[in-house]
């Protein structure tokens, strides 16, 4: 950004957009020890902000320390020089009638947007947010990176690096040995587990991943085993990547939540089936720092009569994905060219431009009705909130929680849980509404 000032004459802001709020923490932990180390100073808000729905309300400058209301404002309206966000707020923000989103929309202009694992945004919208995108950019004098971890249909452009699958060859992908063997308990028995090697086992349910998990506890008796799900409170689910990281936690059981974005690495990654750009997600843990030879493993567990990949996981998607790796072996080298054609055959199978071309049509049209019920991020599964008291801190903020709410003052009430708006929801989980909560949840309404 620097260098484009003193190139353009125009100072440009830096806004990184990340697919996961639980993922976006760490990243900004990033940015500021980068900040801090070029200026020797940590960063104020002016220089530094992290926004997202679930974030602190708290802005700061050399001079200020803004109010709950004065802050909402600053933060909303992107009053920073590096904006650290989530793709719904990026993209909601090129496409919305919100008043709340447009808000910072003139915070496009003279900006370097980032996006991060531009993978994870949903298949058939890669065209819109591309074109959306694109007519900013000419617009207001902005620039874009887009990074992936698999080629994209869309988003052409400069290619800023060589592709890293033509060089980097990290680890073997084996959809051959553990894909014809649906159970799971058949799986754990026969599966080696090496005393100086760390495990990542990546399911697709929550509900699978946990069978897994009580099965390799009742196995492993020598070494912890992790849990890892969307059911996990965040301010467990960081505890438990830090730990992880650290190899505290050598075998680790998930779901998805690590396939974007978290920083982890080991030495083994075993992936119940899924769609090709999963599977490429998931087999990114696996030996990143290329110290040896990663081995990724791909299983296809059934659940009584249907495979548990088909209750996340569009069935063409997931043939495709089939046809093309199952009962093969291929290394980190050959990602590229098989991600090519896989991409080739979706496109052609799922024809992903239909509802992308709609949408830029209403748009362009001014048809508010549709552009309303645009969501980049979909629930298939109605959910509900629940707030988790999951330890003595969690129980103490629920109480303060429920003090708050007593408040009779609208405005007064209101402010009041903003200044606690984060450790509240440390502890807040999404769950489908058919959960029956236990007597540590509180149904968020």
């Amino acid at each position: 950004a620097n260098s484009m000032k003193q190139a353009l004459g125009v100072p440009y802001r830096i806004i990184y957009a990340v697919p996961f709020i639980n993922i976006i923490e760490q990243n900004a932990d990033v940015f500021e020890d980068l900040v801090t180390l070029q200026y020797g100073c940590e960063p104020t808000s002016d220089i530094l902000l992290t926004h997202h729905h679930l974030g602190d309300v708290y802005y700061k400058t050399d001079d200020t320390n803004y109010d709950v209301s004065q802050s909402e404002v600053l933060i909303e309206t992107w009053n920073s020089s590096i904006i650290v966000t989530t793709f719904v707020q990026l993209v909601h923000t090129l496409i919305s009638n919100s008043k709340s989103m447009l808000l910072k929309y003139n915070k496009l202009a003279h900006s370097i947007i980032i996006l991060d694992e531009a993978q994870a945004l949903p298949l058939e919208y890669w065209k819109l947010i591309s074109n959306m995108l694109n007519d900013t950019l000419e617009a207001l004098d902005s620039y874009a990176i887009v990074m992936t971890a698999t080629k994209p249909l869309y988003f052409d452009g400069v290619p800023l690096v060589s592709n890293k699958y033509d060089v980097l060859n990290r680890y073997v992908v084996d959809a051959n040995t553990y894909i014809d063997i649906e159970s799971m308990a058949q799986f754990v028995d026969m599966f080696t587990i090496e005393p100086n090697k760390t495990y990542l086992f990546v399911m697709n349910t929550v509900r699978e991943a946990e069978d897994l998990y009580a099965m390799l506890q009742n196995r492993i008796t020598d070494r912890p085993v992790g849990f890892l799900s969307s059911r996990v409170v965040p301010k467990q689910r960081r505890d438990i990547i830090a730990a992880a990281k650290r190899k505290e936690i050598p075998i680790l059981v998930s779901t998805q939540v690590v396939e974007a974005g978290v920083d982890l690495d080991f030495d083994v990654v075993v992936r119940d089936f899924a769609p090709m750009d999963a599977i490429v997600q998931s087999a990114g843990r696996c030996n990143r720092n290329g110290l040896s030879s990663g081995q990724v493993y791909i299983t296809r567990f059934r659940d009584n009569g249907r495979y548990y990949a088909d209750y996340i996981y569009n069935d063409i998607l997931l043939d495709l994905t089939y046809d093309l790796i199952a009962h093969t072996q291929f290394e980190e080298c050959n990602i590229n060219q098989l991600f090519d054609k896989y991409m080739q055959k979706v496109q052609v199978s799922k024809n992903t431009d239909t509802l992308s071309d709609r949408l830029y049509t209403d748009i362009a049209k001014l048809r508010y009705d549709t552009v309303s019920k645009f969501q980049v991020i979909k629930n298939e599964v109605p959910q509900m909130d629940v707030f988790v008291e999951a330890d003595e801190d969690a129980s103490r903020i629920w109480q303060q929680a429920v003090e708050i709410m007593s408040i009779e003052n609208a405005l007064e009430r209101k402010n009041r849980f903003k200044e606690m708006k984060k450790d509240f929801y440390n502890y807040v989980i999404s769950v489908p509404v058919t959960t029956k909560p236990d007597k540590n949840m509180h149904v968020l309404r």
